[in-house]
């Protein structure tokens, strides 16, 4: 008789133990906090930014930080609308990729990345980060991209690569509009 509870105690403690070491383990292994295959390409806290540079087709926007307020540099001198500078700025707090960067890309011209379509380079006190943007992958939402000529490609989204072709006037500040 003693015998016939052996077998459900026995089956009971090790699937408790089962039980216990899946869940130490879920609770000890690390999270992944982003979906898979996305990648951290760049990370900008957007109050360090003091100036930032876009530079495409025949096309250069300087946009320099004085004080609190943004300055247009080039192509004209003019005083920039804060909150276009603020979205522009958020889109550097955290930039993404869409796949596992590319370690041995081989030649850089095949992803348009020797001469690049667009090249936004970003100051802040301590440092500078470029980022390139070149042709649009075989799907054509992505963008190929590069940081601070590191040799590793990324795919970037392709919205990021349509925001960041700033048009100046759209930057300028209008006096007769409040911000």
């Amino acid at each position: 008789m003693k015998r016939a509870y052996v077998t459900p105690i026995v089956l009971l403690v090790v699937f408790v133990g089962l039980l216990a070491v899946l869940l130490v383990r879920d609770a000890v292994a690390p999270t992944e906090s982003k979906e898979d295959g996305v990648v951290e390409v760049l990370a900008v806290p957007a109050e360090e930014v003091t100036s930032v540079v876009f530079q495409y087709d025949d096309t250069t926007v300087q946009v320099v930080r004085e004080n609190d307020t943004w300055m247009l540099k080039q192509p004209f001198e003019a005083e920039a609308r804060s909150e276009k500078m603020q979205d522009l700025l958020d889109e550097f707090v955290l930039v993404e990729s869409t796949g596992e960067p590319l370690e041995n890309p081989g030649e850089l011209a095949d992803y348009g990345l020797v001469d690049p379509l667009l090249v936004v380079t970003i100051n802040t006190g301590d440092a500078t980060r470029t980022l390139s943007f070149g042709e649009r992958d075989f799907t054509g939402s992505s963008v190929y991209g590069m940081v601070n000529d590191d040799r590793r490609v990324h795919l970037l989204p392709g919205k990021l690569f349509a925001t960041m072709q700033v048009d100046p006037e759209g930057l300028r500040k209008d006096d007769n509009l409040e911000e």
